[in-house]
């Protein structure tokens, strides 16, 4: 009887177990559940951060450039700056700027990397891509409100590390675009990406940064024979490169018949638009707010 009986009690104990708070008992079984649902989740945030390695960024596949950055490229070169940057002066918090760089382009795994030239409101785009970040947040464990506060505040673009990051966006773009001039051995080709930049730079690090770029894109020009004014105009380029991606020669037959206007004039009445109102977050229920940012930047 007694061997019976612990062989009962060895059973059962091998059933239960305790939870981490220690005041009740939960079967294993449960328990083997849910840390296979956590590591299915897991699994799954995995394969749409992969997404980004493989989505080339739009602007630059409308520009007919040939084998265009992908946001994850794009993504992990804004993180190194971040990790690799050591501001002369400043109360930021560097490894909420990291994160913060590693996350702002997190929703294109799931709505992909919306323009202005695709007729996607400025409010709409910000909707899908915060409803985007509540599904991928939900695949996370303990990060999952970290993850839609960081992109929350960058969005809002209130809190010095959420500038420090979109100027830190900027930059890459005007890197990139003096890459792929360098590369295709035509100065001044992207010359509108270098524009759509313009005065957006305040912090002294990343402006000190801009004006090497800008010296270095200047030699280049003199190298190959563009003197100051000469830069490449868009309808120069369309002759030299007979082999323009035709989704890049579509959108501008449309810009030209004015279905669609460029992309400077669609900021412009974005910005003299009535401003709208913020999208409202909910994570297990609850409303997230941002936290007041005290930083004095």
């Amino acid at each position: 009887w007694l061997g019976m009986r612990g062989l009962f009690v060895f059973g059962v104990k091998s059933l239960l177990t305790v939870c981490n708070c220690g005041t009740r008992v939960v079967p294993k079984r449960q328990l083997c559940s849910r840390a296979m649902d956590s590591t299915q989740n897991f699994l799954q945030f995995l394969k749409l951060v992969g997404n980004l390695k493989h989505l080339p960024r739009t602007g630059w596949v409308m520009r007919g450039v040939k084998d265009p950055e992908t946001v994850a490229s794009h993504m992990y070169r804004m993180a190194m700056m971040s990790y690799a940057i050591h501001p002369s002066e400043t109360n930021m918090d560097m490894t909420k700027v990291l994160k913060m760089a590693l996350v702002h382009d997190l929703a294109e795994s799931l709505v992909g990397d919306i323009t202005p030239y695709d007729g996607v409101s400025r409010k709409r785009k910000r909707q899908m891509e915060t409803d985007a970040m509540v599904k991928i947040a939900k695949l996370l464990g303990r990060n999952k409100t970290e993850v839609v506060m960081l992109f929350k505040e960058y969005e809002n673009q209130k809190s010095a590390e959420a500038r420090f990051v979109k100027q830190l966006d900027s930059l890459d773009m005007r890197l990139q675009a003096f890459e792929y001039e360098k590369k295709e051995g035509m100065p001044g080709k992207y010359q509108e990406f270098i524009d759509s930049t313009e005065g957006k730079f305040t912090h002294p690090d990343i402006m000190a940064l801009v004006q090497e770029i800008d010296r270095e894109r200047a030699m280049f020009a003199d190298a190959n024979g563009v003197g100051d004014g000469d830069i490449l105009l868009d309808e120069d380029v369309v002759k030299i490169d007979e082999e323009e991606d035709a989704s890049r020669r579509e959108m501008k037959l449309k810009v030209e018949s004015g279905v669609v206007t460029s992309k400077d004039e669609v900021e412009k009445k974005e910005k003299e638009s009535l401003p709208e109102a913020e999208p409202i977050i909910q994570l297990d229920g609850k409303k997230l707010s941002e936290s007041p940012d005290k930083s004095n930047h």
